[in-house]
């Protein structure tokens, strides 16, 4: 089991360790470890952190933005590195124009969904328009598909996104958060009977049940889950956490998880897709997949 007995594991196939727990679902976890100590003892304690992912960062700064009351203290990594990565990321941005290559804002999604557009635009300029990641149109797609998803599901009352770089481990992570309702709850109230967070997930992004009756896929995730980790897409991986549940993709039919959690202590208020794209020299086709 790979979190003792707070994970309860639908699909775990033998490699399952090698492939998905030290990156995605270590990044995750963290987050939910530091959130516990904040519930506890009301303190942010990031003094040992000497690295942090998105998929860390980002939902912690919608549990901070979500607390009525403030955080008694603030430990920043010792790591002055991080502590200044951390103080980027935990400002609320509202400049585009960040002169920032790699470290790049966590930007914050308005309610106005025209707003959209220009953060769309800044995030795909600042990742040298997706050159290295399928190409600018599939880049692009990838982004508005994603965004659209959270403002046309989620009724959210914070939402973020953030792409940020790591050059020598050779990826781009692609990161959108929202504190909305969850990927079962929009299909719960378009009348989808559905027991479970995990089912939930499951039934769109693998069957691409939809919370929109006109159209096919489903919740904005199939059709982008298959164009990030199929081969002849993005050959990327992609953790999908949304209330109680959680699923894993890789790029082989294989390497597909399903989680169900067993308490709060993996609990996620709303829904959080993580994206690692590996650097690719290949101009992906988008039509192979929207066609």
């Amino acid at each position: 089991m790979m979190c003792g007995c707070n994970v309860g594991l639908i699909s775990k196939p033998a490699h399952f360790t090698n492939r998905m727990i030290p990156d995605l679902w270590s990044s995750y976890k963290k987050f939910c470890d530091i959130r516990d100590e904040t519930l506890r003892e009301d303190i942010l304690d990031m003094s040992g952190l000497s690295w942090i992912h998105l998929m860390t960062l980002q939902p912690l700064v919608g549990h901070i933005m979500s607390r009525d009351d403030d955080l008694k203290a603030y430990r920043p990594p010792r790591n002055e590195q991080v502590a200044s990565y951390i103080r980027l990321m935990l400002s609320k941005p509202r400049d585009l124009s960040s002169p920032e290559k790699t470290y790049v804002p966590n930007f914050l999604l308005t309610r106005n969904q025209s707003d959209a557009n220009r953060v769309i635009s800044r995030l795909c300029e600042l990742q040298d328009n997706g050159r290295s990641l399928g190409g600018r149109n599939v880049f692009m797609y990838l982004l508005g598909e994603l965004i659209d998803n959270i403002y046309e599901h989620s009724s959210f009352v914070n939402a973020m996104v953030a792409a940020q770089r790591y050059d020598k481990a050779g990826f781009v992570e692609v990161s959108f958060y929202d504190d909305g309702i969850t990927i079962a709850r929009s299909l719960r109230d378009a009348g989808h009977v559905m027991p479970t967070d995990c089912e939930a997930i499951r039934m769109a992004v693998v069957h691409g049940l939809s919370s929109k009756k006109d159209v096919e896929r489903g919740y904005g995730l199939y059709t982008n889950m298959n164009l990030c980790t199929s081969m002849s897409g993005l050959a990327g991986k992609v953790l999908i956490v949304s209330g109680k549940g959680a699923i894993g993709h890789g790029p082989e039919m294989s390497d597909r998880y399903v989680f169900n959690f067993n308490n709060n202590y993996y609990w996620l208020s709303g829904t959080l897709v993580s994206i690692r794209i590996p650097f690719t020299s290949k101009e992906v086709d988008l039509y192979d997949f929207t066609g």
